[in-house]
This record gives C-alpha cells, sequence and structure tokens, in this order.
C-alpha cells in the first residue's frame, strides 16, 4: 500500500537521478508486484478527480500491491497534512492491513 502524489519534489514521481529513490514510482509497485507474486494488474480505478487506484491481484497470500497515484499532491500525507488530496491515507492503510491477522502467539 503506498501512496504517491505526482508533483511530488523530494521523491519525484517519474524518478531522479537520487541513488535513494532513483527509479519511478510505478517501476516501484511493479516490482512490489512481482516480488509479491501478482498474477494481474495494473487495474486502474479513479476514486476522486486527483486520484486514482492502481492495484495489482491475485498475489501469493492475498499480498495484493496498491499505489494511490494523486495528481496534485506532494510529498505529504494524504488527509492529514494536506486535505486538499481528497482522501484519508490513514483510513485508507487501517482498512488495508486490519483485512490481515497474525496466528496467536503460543508460549
Amino acid at each position: 500500500m503506498s501512496w504517491h502524489g505526482q508533483q511530488d519534489t523530494v521523491n519525484p514521481y517519474p524518478g531522479s537521478a537520487d541513488l535513494r529513490w532513483g527509479y519511478a514510482v510505478p517501476v516501484a509497485a511493479q516490482s512490489w508486484a512481482r516480488l509479491n507474486g501478482c498474477r494481474s494488474g495494473p487495474q486502474a480505478t479513479a476514486v476522486t478527480a486527483h486520484v486514482t487506484r492502481l492495484t495489482y491481484t491475485d498475489c501469493r497470500q492475498g499480498a495484493d500491491v496498491v499505489l494511490y497515484r494523486i495528481s496534485n499532491g506532494a510529498h505529504v500525507w494524504p488527509g492529514v497534512t494536506e486535505p486538499g488530496t481528497e482522501i484519508d491515507a490513514s483510513r485508507i492503510l487501517w482498512d488495508f492491513v486490519s483485512r490481515f491477522r497474525l496466528p496467536p502467539v503460543r508460549g
């Protein structure tokens, strides 16, 4: 699960020469999808006028890869530090991770 603003100047969406984040954001999502064994995607779904969800599915152990592309977004946490991004990243992240449960610890 990630979101990335296309106006991000810290980690530019199309990539940069910076060795910490030199590759483009779609390449990062594709890499995670490959590592997770996803067999479908990316499926693009418009969420709002400025947000598109790109989803890779049919992944090993249900480990789908989801990228929220924010056309008017910068390097911020959507919905809290930049209310105009039209989505609430905290809620979206919680909805995503709460689907998964760890097995009980046996001691």
